[in-house]
């Protein structure tokens, strides 16, 4: 895919191995579990907690904004990379569309969700 930014590359990149990694290595039922409250009250599954702390990682050289229902909003600079929780971001996305913020990236480890 080319002229495709080296931030949304990265970003998906780290997903997927992050995913892909923590398939491999631990179990369907320990990844389903509710690791900790996010950011936005609602629970974190480990998978979740995985694959979004892997992106942050990534993307952190880029000195980006990055929002999340993890770690709630990490304000380094003028682009945001968003994280939705499996049930939507309809609000967040509204409040996204009304800043002056040029880039926004939604990344999702399940294609089935993110289609939604």
């Amino acid at each position: 895919m080319k002229n495709i930014s080296p931030i949304i590359s990265d970003a998906a990149a780290a997903a997927v191995a992050a995913y892909h990694h923590a398939k491999k290595n631990l179990g369907l039922h320990e990844l389903r579990e509710t690791h900790r409250m996010g950011q936005d009250g609602t629970p974190t599954k480990l998978l979740d907690e995985l694959v979004e702390s892997a992106v942050i990682e990534k993307v952190d050289s880029f000195n980006i904004n990055v929002l999340s229902e993890e770690e709630g909003f990490i304000d380094k600079g003028s682009s945001i990379i968003i994280d939705p929780p499996r049930s939507g971001a309809h609000l967040q996305f509204s409040n996204i569309a009304k800043s002056k913020v040029p880039i926004v990236v939604s990344i999702s480890c399940n294609i089935n969700t993110f289609i939604r």
